[in-house]
């Protein structure tokens, strides 16, 4: 069952952490089986180079897993990790984003007022304002569905000929594009498309006429004033721009040429695209003005959903800094115990170059390897389990794992930097060792 996105929600699941984590857990201590195996392969196609300084490095890898394991796992559990917070966390907000979206229709709603001697400014007035790329009109109207029991309808009058270029439209509002719909409501004056949900409730079909009465104002003794008119259903569609179908009633699409010219009444809503996505759109005209993106703003500033982005967000950063320091401090706790190692290889006449890739080996491996697994282990994951947690959330848009890739390669990015430091910073002070010294430590170890 659907519920909402707050402390008391999807949120306080633990296993939107805990699954991924045990899973990159899993996936590291797989990956410590295999290594030796992986490590004894790549030792013998190096055994086959001159470069000597590989091929022990690989021998040894191939014999002391032990070295590498936590932080094979650190990295791959903190990679797959973050991997999957980034991407629970863009597809919380893509869904915010479709679903503001389909509600107001396109970037600006104006819905004009209209007062006994005003002109209502019309698409081109709107279009004359800076930053405006494309605006049409609409008519949005309360009715009822005469012949199946006056069904409650809304009903959409839109101009056919400007419609699809100022509103906001996606595939899966419809099997249909937003172009071959108003190509079949532009048929005739009178066809009309009905919302799917119309159709479960009414019995009607493609092809049937029906008779639908508006409200287009108010009689002298204050009462509705009614249009009855007759249309034609040539399409049906799911979602469409300016109608949330769970939250209103049936959807009735028609011309707003007709509508307006049948009940005598101009149309009254002007949708607007931006020139730029985000831009704010200022008419001087007397209106209520929606915008999809001070909609989203406003969601976004609650407290209960920063909450929940920031916990996903400190979540990512932690397991990310964690992580970070865990590598420096186990390159700081190892290096007497490869400084004994290298002082020896160091007397037998190892040059620096050599020294350089030895030490640099280690940092491949758990950068490469590591950070390779973790990743996918978190996209893995991500395509897995944020659908299904998507989908338990309030919501119109349809549940989908969105990967963030951006993020995740910015963590794998980080995890080899941070690996890439660690050899740069330890190899000029493993240089200057001395056979003497490397025995001296080994006596202390």
């Amino acid at each position: 069952r659907p519920r909402p996105l707050t402390a008391t929600g999807v949120i306080d699941d633990p296993g939107i952490v805990v699954v991924p984590a045990a899973l990159g857990l899993v996936a590291g201590l797989t990956l410590h089986r295999i290594l030796p195996v992986l490590m004894r392969l790549v030792a013998g196609l190096l055994g086959r180079t001159r470069s000597t300084a590989l091929y022990l490095a690989a021998k040894r890898s191939s014999r002391a897993t032990a070295s590498f394991r936590w932080p094979l796992l650190l990295v791959v559990v903190a990679t797959s990790l973050a991997a999957f917070l980034a991407s629970l966390s863009l597809s919380l907000e893509r869904q915010l984003v479709d679903d503001t979206y389909l509600t107001v229709g396109a970037d600006h709603a104006a819905e004009q007022f209209v007062r006994p001697g005003a002109t209502l400014a019309t698409a081109a007035d709107y279009e004359a304002l800076p930053g405006v790329a494309a605006a049409t009109t609409t008519l949005e109207l309360d009715g009822q569905l005469d012949g199946a029991g006056g069904e409650p309808v809304r009903v959409l009058a839109v101009d056919v000929a400007t419609y699809g270029t100022a509103v906001h439209w996606q595939s899966w509002y419809d099997d249909e594009t937003l172009g071959d719909l108003l190509t079949v409501l532009q048929g005739a004056p009178d066809h009309v498309i009905v919302s799917e949900s119309l159709i479960e409730r009414s019995g009607l079909r493609v092809g049937d006429d029906l008779t639908y009465a508006v409200g287009v104002g108010f009689t002298p003794d204050f009462r509705t004033r009614l249009l009855t008119t007759t249309g034609s259903v040539v399409a049906t569609t799911r979602h469409f721009p300016r109608w949330a179908g769970a939250e209103r009633a049936p959807l009735l699409v028609a011309n707003v040429e007709y509508l307006a010219a049948q009940a005598d009444v101009e149309a009254t809503t002007t949708l607007l695209r931006s020139v730029e996505p985000g831009a704010v759109v200022e008419p001087p005209f007397r209106a209520r003005d929606t915008s999809a993106g001070g909609q989203l703003a406003a969601v976004r500033d609650q407290p209960e959903r920063q909450g929940v982005f920031g916990i996903l967000t400190a979540s990512f950063l932690a397991s990310t800094a964690l992580a970070g320091l865990a590598l420096v401090l186990h390159s700081v706790f190892s290096y007497r115990e490869r400084s004994v190692e290298v002082g020896i290889l160091r007397a037998g006449g190892l040059g620096s170059g050599e020294l350089g890739r030895l030490v640099g080996f280690d940092a491949v491996v758990t950068g490469a390897v590591g950070v390779g697994v973790g990743a996918a282990t978190g996209i893995a994951a991500s395509r897995w389990l944020v659908t299904d947690v998507v989908a338990t959330i309030e919501s119109t848009a349809p549940a989908e794992a969105r990967i963030a890739w951006g993020p995740t390669l910015s963590v794998a990015g980080a995890f080899v930097l941070t690996l890439v430091v660690i050899a740069v910073v330890t190899t000029p002070l493993l240089t200057r060792l001395r056979v003497f010294q490397a025995i001296k430590l080994g006596e202390q170890l």
